[in-house]
């Protein structure tokens, strides 16, 4: 049987408990020129884990992270040998500013891209600020084939995405 006052005090102590989950097109709507990432994490939801973060901007909110910020996470948790206490503790510790945007990749679905904030558009691979047009990448590790401006190579280059 579970202990009701040890579930208690463990979900007090996640980031996210008080915090409302807000979808990440509502920030990216709301926040194009980026965000401070101030948590990052393994959250629990009704079907499974997820990659969770929370930023500067909206401190009140947090957000579900999938691709390259699902790849930051897997990054950072492999330089840290699998501790989550030493991820959070570096993202915390060193509050990066993230520009977020949706691309198209080839199939047609949506892959979310983050770059530094404070890159010039020309590193924004497939993404056209002024119009909103999505360019299309090859898969998901970030290399782009249309629409984009830079090589796989180029855009690791701000971030450890692997």
């Amino acid at each position: 049987m579970a202990n009701p006052l040890k579930e208690t005090i463990e979900s007090l102590s996640r980031p996210t408990s008080g915090r409302d989950y807000t979808k990440l097109d509502t920030l990216i709507a709301a926040h194009p020129e980026g965000v401070t990432l101030t948590w990052l994490g393994e959250c629990e939801g009704k079907h499974g884990s997820f990659t969770g973060f929370i930023c500067a901007e909206e401190p009140t909110k947090y957000y579900a992270g999938s691709g390259d910020i699902k790849k930051l996470w897997e990054a950072l948790l492999e330089k840290h040998g699998g501790c989550m206490a030493d991820v959070e503790a570096e993202v915390k510790a060193n509050p990066a500013r993230i520009r977020i945007a949706k691309v198209r990749k080839l199939d047609g679905g949506l892959y979310t891209k983050i770059y530094w904030a404070d890159d010039d558009e020309e590193s924004q691979s497939g993404h056209d600020k002024a119009s909103g047009d999505v360019g299309k990448v090859e898969d998901e590790s970030g290399g782009v084939r249309e629409g984009g401006r830079h090589s796989r190579e180029e855009h690791s280059r701000g971030l450890p995405l692997g």
